[in-house]
């Protein structure tokens, strides 16, 4: 595997070597390089940052957070925005041996009040602007001290930091990330507070030290996942094996950095590897076609495929240096599937994976992505990772391996709950097995509808609806019913360049393909679906929208 001459997080100006003891030599805050030189980072400003400044970067972060009291097992949160510097921030935490919860920068003053008061950070590193809004926050920390600090006056203190060369000794089932996810979308109510104490006590580098002393309570409950330094080296070393990363390629990175998918699957193999990464601020249609030439490989969520097809100028000769396009973090039609092979030539990779997991099954890099069968797609989600074991149970897949996550934090029942005796993880994503051991997701166990008595899968609904001339997308939820319990409703997006389809001549299709009772009583039309940061539909907010449709 590696060899002893394993370049550590944190090296100095003069890039000089340390020795890395055999505990640690398996953890992502270690890996190994030829060539510090070589560039790591092009940036869409025309800079580059080499392996080596990175590495020093890295080690300038973890000095600054030293002083700042940051320990082992303490917990530093992020919601911050998408530089280097910020996933040289991420490294410098694990280097510390404490942990990194990374938070979506759409996340409101309510939510990160939720996540702040349940994971118990000692520091908070926040956007600029939004620093003062966050001092007002009412925060319960059983009495623990909070540090705020924005993210540019880190950034500041860190490039005059003496760089903290050693790494925290550390197991591989240590806990390096919390990541929080729901099924549904966050809700959280605060409660009044009874009391709150903001202090000023001293200063560093010009950064003001503000803790708090306060009561409160909330409600609402996002789960932390907790991963540890073992999950992240075997899941970027398999991706990197099943993926046929090489030094060589260069990733083109257009994703947040604040999910498992941008952080974790697309980063990590990257340092795994020892491969170059053109790091977008965002999702820009036009800025990632002026950069696909440039690039040899691109993961994305199932949207950014579709704008990329969307463009009249997205053709061919722009992606001949491509060797590979992965999507994942939500489902990929078939139809964005079959159009974005018409015009590129290249099959998209699915994969299938989740917070508990990271990744847990990709389509093969060699052979048939999307097995035909009676000239129909089956779309699936390939073969389980090396060493992971999938299962199928009463529909339901479980699995477990070295990806595993290590529980939900502070939530012991929960976890619990959420694995079988015999230490499979319960996904709560319907699914089958073709003869082949090929896995197909039929959708989540919440989203199944049972009508009338009877089992609804929505996904089948809805691929059916999808290959219908005229229609975009269409999205089958299941809304209350005095007489059925639940009826099948389906939201549909029509095709504008292509022949409008009416909701009776919809029906009078699905009634010659599906059994009736999965035939949708009512078709609505809509404008577009609603969505996450990540491309998935968001079914619990139209359920909630419709759910008076049959009340009268």
């Amino acid at each position: 595997m590696f060899s002893k001459t394993l370049s550590v997080f944190g090296v100095g100006h003069n890039n000089r070597r340390m020795p890395v003891d055999d505990a640690n030599a398996n953890l992502l805050c270690t890996f190994y390089f030829k060539d510090s030189e070589k560039t790591l980072f092009y940036l869409p400003n025309g800079d580059e940052m080499s392996f080596a400044k990175f590495e020093t970067l890295i080690g300038q972060y973890a000095g600054c957070l030293k002083q700042l009291g940051v320990k082992k097992g303490d917990r530093v949160a992020a919601q911050v925005s998408k530089t280097a510097g910020n996933i040289a921030l991420y490294l410098a935490t694990l280097q510390l041996g404490a942990i990194y919860i990374p938070l979506n920068t759409d996340y409101k003053l309510d939510e990160i009040h939720y996540f702040l008061t349940d994971s118990e950070p000692v520091l908070f590193v926040c956007q600029e602007e939004n620093k003062l809004h966050y001092l007002t926050l009412d925060l319960d920390h059983e009495l623990h001290f909070l540090t705020i600090v924005g993210e540019e006056e880190l950034r500041h203190a860190a490039r005059k930091s003496l760089a903290h060369l050693e790494i925290e000794h550390m197991h591989p089932d240590d806990v390096a990330s919390i990541c929080y996810t729901s099924d549904e979308n966050l809700t959280i109510k605060n409660q009044e507070a009874v009391k709150r104490d903001w202090f000023t006590i001293g200063w560093f580098d010009n950064i003001r030290i503000v803790h708090a002393i306060v009561e409160n309570s909330t409600t609402g409950r996002p789960k932390g996942a907790m991963i540890t330094h073992s999950n992240l080296s075997t899941n970027a070393e398999s991706l990197c094996r099943i993926w046929r990363f090489m030094r060589q390629d260069i990733l083109l990175h257009a994703l947040p950095v604040y999910h498992v998918h941008g952080l974790f699957v697309a980063l990590n193999t990257v340092f795994q590897k020892g491969c170059s990464v053109i790091f977008l601020p965002k999702f820009d249609t036009d800025l990632v076609m002026q950069y696909l030439p440039k690039c040899t490989m691109m993961m994305g969520v199932p949207t950014y495929y579709t704008r990329l097809l969307h463009n009249a100028n997205f053709e061919k000769n722009l992606v001949k240096s491509v060797r590979i396009f992965i999507s994942g973090s939500a489902p990929l039609l078939d139809n964005t599937w079959l159009e974005f092979k018409r015009r590129t030539g290249h099959e998209i990779l699915e994969r299938y994976g989740m917070t508990e997991g990271q990744m847990i099954c990709s389509n093969p890099y060699d052979g048939p992505r999307k097995p035909v069968l009676l000239f129909l797609f089956l779309g699936t989600v390939g073969l389980p990772l090396p060493n992971v074991q999938v299962r199928i149970r009463k529909g339901v897949l479980e699995y477990k391996g070295p990806n595993l996550f290590k529980g939900y934090w502070r939530l012991p029942e929960k976890t619990k709950n959420e694995f079988s005796d015999d230490g499979y993880f319960i996904s709560g994503d319907l699914a089958k097995r073709d003869e082949n051991g090929f896995i197909s997701i039929l959708g989540r166990c919440k989203d199944l509808i049972i009508s009338g008595g009877l089992n609804v899968y929505p996904k089948e609904i809805e691929q059916e609806i999808d290959s219908l001339a005229g229609v975009l997308e269409s999205s089958v939820i299941g809304v209350p019913h005095l007489d059925f319990g639940e009826a099948v409703v389906a939201l549909v997006v029509v095709n504008e360049q292509e022949q409008k389809i009416s909701e009776m001549e919809i029906i009078k299709i699905l009634k010659t393909q599906i059994a009736n009772y999965k035939v949708p009583k009512k078709i609505l039309f809509v404008d577009s679906l609603p969505r996450n940061k990540m491309g998935k539909v968001q079914k619990n907010l139209l359920r909630d929208s419709f759910k008076n449709l049959f009340s009268n």
